[in-house]
């Protein structure tokens, strides 16, 4: 009976009708304990049968929390498992094939998986699934739910407007023992629709009472029923049981009973109810609440320590108690998920332990995963005698979580393991392996595990291979000081190979570019003319002397930068990734195209091999590079994702991903969004104590000026240079704020200043060469000096970025030149510049220029509007990539995957293309290239 729940269940049915029609949604029943949340999913999923919607359901569990993708696993692997082999072959083809590593047994055999590839893995597994009929995914305790999962689910979320897919999960707004953070998260999605029923009405509470006693309640007595359990169906139903039992007539003139079974606790009626089971049926409870819900009967049995009579005779006790309920085949569960946490938390603590010790036995014996063992096990204190086969199963789930692209939870079983009695040695190793696992999420963690693997290494081998991971931990959280000493340190031990010195060496380097107190400019020197020896040490020495370079505006540092990043294996680069794609930003600043190259061959190991880390920071240096080449939709595209899995995750890509974001926001006129993007940033970039920072300061700084704010601008000009030169910055390729502060100054009449900062950067520019970088320089520095002398600057910024990469640069530069000459009364030679700067505008997708170009027209007296651009020049990136795999006969979906997009994605960008291409389809398209001459 489902009372008082009208408005939720509409939602929840609109929801669904929407998933019906194509556009997913996830909706999260928020409610404490006992109020109805799993009857409202049972409802939902019942609706959805009957409207032919494939239903997968979940639920979280207490003592599963650490079992990397358990909730993924429980939607998906019985579904999988029943399948033929055809069937299954299907659901798993093209990128799902990578959820496989999930869903079943671990395959050491295929490595380490990258926890970004499985969630891709599984995000086109749910696209299969769904092609056929739309798909509900039900996920109940979601509080309980492993961190993996909820990740899942995260990743989902943004792509669920394109699938006819409806997740809705259920889970409590407190739970001291559940770790709510990536919940709380996926709640305050402003995508997700947030459903909270509250307690029941008195008459509600009359009718359920009504239900359970056979007769009617008295309207006194009901109230009192109501106050008693404030309204929670649980409560109201395990109070009725209770009067039944006491044979309490529910009438006006029983009202004290009410009272005084009330006022003996009602939270405590189950415990008491318990109390009068048979021992066989209480060891039976108890052994049910040790293990997951729905378990094996066979496991409950071993666990219960019962034989097999006594079992079925316990069973069948509880099942007529209302505790017990028949699960899948051979399997037994609660009747009620808070029935468990009853049984489990009226258990002494001592048997609780020695339960789960047990469990875990009765599991490992009867051959299930490693995983499952592993976590009974984190709920047994370490004894004071050394347990090797304790240590052995933690690790092998450990590893088996590596496998399945779950860091997470390989962390929290190496973790327990440093409580057990252990060699030395066997505890460095261990200390080792979790200080390298948390460099990819926890820097503060890895730096406590390799300090104190440092004051355990005894081999120079190993004190060595700590040190240089321990300096990298140190200098993420602000610990220079201390990371500079260990890398010296280090630098002292003898015999030391080339590669490892040579590690230290660009360590040293990179923190003396992140801190001028380090003084480091000795080695840059010698580090410049060296030849760097074969090895991961001589490439990343190469790659960080490149980029020290590229920020001071030396040439040469593309080349240097080119020959550390050739032939790189991003696989093996996790250590040293920042430094990589440093290189990266270096070559994206000199213009050079092998550096968006490498990001999209680097995006693309990230789907298919790698971890969330190497994609929120590929696509956030993409991102920029996007954004420097003109290309906004794609820089809005990348930036979003990066800054979106930055907050997922807490990590370090957030600023650069909002500054780019807010950029590409700006060149839209979107400034109101533009200045959202940048509190999410994570930090204030006006604090002093926040770092350098300067791409974010930057970003304010053109905030201001798009507002109109000159004083503003000019002040937050002003400070990313000083945040820029104290990081060793001096090339404005990276951020040009001289030229944001001269135009700030000449609005402001400061024309002398105005020239004279926009002379400095001109000559940084001419010694760096690149053309987006010149082209700027020259245009700022035509639009402070005016006149004829301003005229022939901005035609050699045209000249300049006509054949470059940098086509909003191009497009601007074409607008102000066009501008310069309409109001220097030469309107006849404007128009050209201005109807060019019009079309390259619109194809950026730069609303606001492309606006001006018009009203620039306009003024010059022209009649003609410039024509909506078309023909291939028109197309964007993106809209040419999908063209070409259309062309070469990939369907939609072919095209999805090969491009890590949705299939809706696809449509919108071929329907764009049709436009811009005038024809009338795919058909038209095909023939067109079939029949253009070779």
């Amino acid at each position: 009976m489902i009372l008082e729940r009208e408005p939720e269940r509409a939602t929840l049915t609109g929801l669904l009708d929407l998933a019906r029609a194509g556009d997913g949604g996830l909706a999260v029943v928020v409610a404490p304990a006992g109020i109805g949340k799993t009857t409202l999913l049972a409802d939902l999923a019942a609706t959805a049968r009957d409207r032919q919607v494939r239903v997968l359901a979940a639920q979280g569990s207490q003592f599963e929390r650490e079992f990397s993708f358990g909730l993924v696993r429980q939607l998906f692997e019985p579904l999988l498992a029943g399948a033929a082999e055809s069937e299954r072959s299907a659901l798993l083809a093209g990128a799902a094939g990578q959820a496989a590593a999930v869903l079943g047994a671990a395959d050491p055999a295929a490595g380490e998986r990258g926890d970004f590839a499985i969630l891709h893995g599984l995000y086109w597994l749910t696209a299969n699934l769904c092609q056929d009929r739309p798909l509900l995914l039900c996920v109940d305790d979601l509080q309980w739910s492993d961190h993996a999962s909820v990740r899942f689910l995260a990743h989902l979320l943004p792509r669920l407007r394109d699938l006819p897919v409806l997740v809705l999960a259920a889970t409590r707004p407190e739970d001291p023992d559940a770790d709510l953070r990536p919940v709380r998260q996926l709640l305050a999605d402003p995508r997700g629709v947030a459903v909270r029923p509250g307690p029941l009405g008195e008459a509600a509470v009359a009718r359920l009472l009504s239900e359970r006693l056979g007769r009617p309640v008295g309207p006194a007595f009901a109230r009192a029923c109501h106050a008693a359990t404030q309204g929670t169906p649980f409560l109201v139903a395990e109070l009725g049981r209770s009067l039944a039992a006491a044979g309490v007539e529910p009438d006006d003139a029983h009202v004290d009973r009410v009272a005084a079974i009330g006022s003996a606790a009602l939270g405590h009626m189950v415990s008491r109810r318990l109390a009068h089971l048979s021992p066989g049926a209480t060891a039976f409870a108890r052994a049910m609440s040790l293990v997951e819900d729905n378990s094996a009967l066979a496991d409950v049995i071993a666990v219960s320590g019962l034989a097999l009579a006594e079992a079925t005779d316990a069973m069948t006790e509880l099942e007529r108690a209302d505790i017990l309920r028949a699960g899948g085949p051979g399997r037994v569960a609660f009747d009620h998920p808070l029935m468990r946490s009853v049984v489990y938390d009226a258990q002494p603590v001592g048997a609780r332990i020695a339960g789960h010790a047990l469990a875990a036995r009765v599991l490992a014996t009867a051959g299930h995963e490693p995983e499952r063992v592993a976590g009974h096990l984190l709920r047994v204190p370490a004894g004071p005698v050394p347990n090797p086969a304790v240590t052995a199963a933690l690790r092998q789930a450990a590893a088996d979580a590596l496998t399945r692209g779950s860091p997470d939870s390989a962390h929290a079983y190496l973790r327990r393991c440093l409580d057990e009695s252990l060699p030395a040695a066997e505890r460095l190793a261990l200390l080792i392996d979790l200080g390298a696992l948390t460099q990819q999420s926890d820097m503060a963690a890895s730096a406590d595990y390799l300090g104190r693997a440092a004051d355990l290494a005894t081999d120079p081998g190993d004190r060595v291979r700590v040190a240089d991971m321990l300096a990298r931990a140190l200098h993420f959280v602000g610990r220079n000081a201390e990371a500079v000493a260990v890398c010296r340190a280090a630098r002292r031990e003898p015999d030391l190979s080339a590669d490892a010195r040579q590690r230290l060496d660009a360590q040293l380097l990179v923190l003396a570019m992140a801190d001028r107190s380090i003084t480091t400019s000795g080695s840059l020197a010698e580090a410049r003319l060296l030849v760097p020896e074969p090895g991961t040490g001589g490439r990343l020495l190469d790659c960080i002397v490149g980029v020290a370079d590229a920020f001071d505006g030396r040439p040469e540092a593309t080349e240097r930068t080119l020959r550390a990043l050739r032939g790189l294996d991003v696989r093996t680069a996790a250590h040293g990734l920042e430094i990589y794609l440093s290189g990266c930003i270096a070559l994206l600043m000199a213009d050079h195209p092998d550096g968006m190259a490498v990001l999209d061959g680097w995006v693309a190991e990230a789907h298919q091999h790698g971890s969330t880390v190497l994609y929120a920071y590929t696509k956030a240096a993409r991102g920029i590079g996007w954004y420097w080449r003109g290309a906004l939709a794609e820089a809005e595209a990348d930036a979003s994702d990066a800054l979106e899995i930055g907050e997922a995750s807490l990590t370090d890509v957030r600023p650069a991903a909002a500054a780019c974001l807010a950029n590409t926001l700006m060149a839209q006129g979107r400034d109101e969004e533009a200045s959202m993007a940048l509190t999410r940033a994570g930090v204030d970039p006006g604090d002093p104590d926040a770092g350098f920072l300067y791409t974010l300061v930057e970003s304010q700084a053109a905030l201001h000026a798009a507002r109109g704010d000159a004083v503003g601008a000019s002040r937050w000009a002003a400070l990313c240079g000083e945040r820029y030169a104290a990081s060793g910055g001096v090339n404005p390729a990276r951020v040009a704020w001289r030229s944001v502060l001269a135009a700030a100054q000449h609005a402001l009449g400061d024309v002398g200043d105005a020239r004279r900062t926009a002379a400095a950067e001109l000559d940084l520019a001419r010694r760096w060469g690149a053309p987006r970088t010149l082209g700027r320089a020259l245009r700022v520095s035509g639009l402070v000096e005016g006149g004829e002398a301003g005229l022939a600057l901005l035609r050699a910024s045209v000249e300049v970025l006509a054949d470059s990469p940098a086509r909003l640069e191009y497009a601007t530069a074409l607008v102000d030149l066009g501008a310069a000459l309409r109001r220097a009364g030469r309107r006849g030679d404007s128009r050209p510049e201005l109807v060019r700067g019009v079309e390259v505008a619109e194809v950026c997708g730069a609303g606001p220029l492309a606006l001006r170009g018009r009203r620039e027209l306009r003024a010059a007296g022209s009649r003609m509007r410039p024509a909506a651009v078309a023909g291939p020049a028109a197309l964007t990136p993106s809209e040419a990539r999908v063209v070409e795999l259309a062309v070469e006969g990939g369907s939609n979906r072919d095209i999805a995957q090969a491009l890590y997009v949705t299939a809706k994605t696809v449509e919108v960008h071929l329907s764009n293309a049709y436009r811009k291409l005038g024809v009338s389809g795919r058909r038209e398209l095909l023939t067109r290239h079939r029949d253009r001459p070779a």
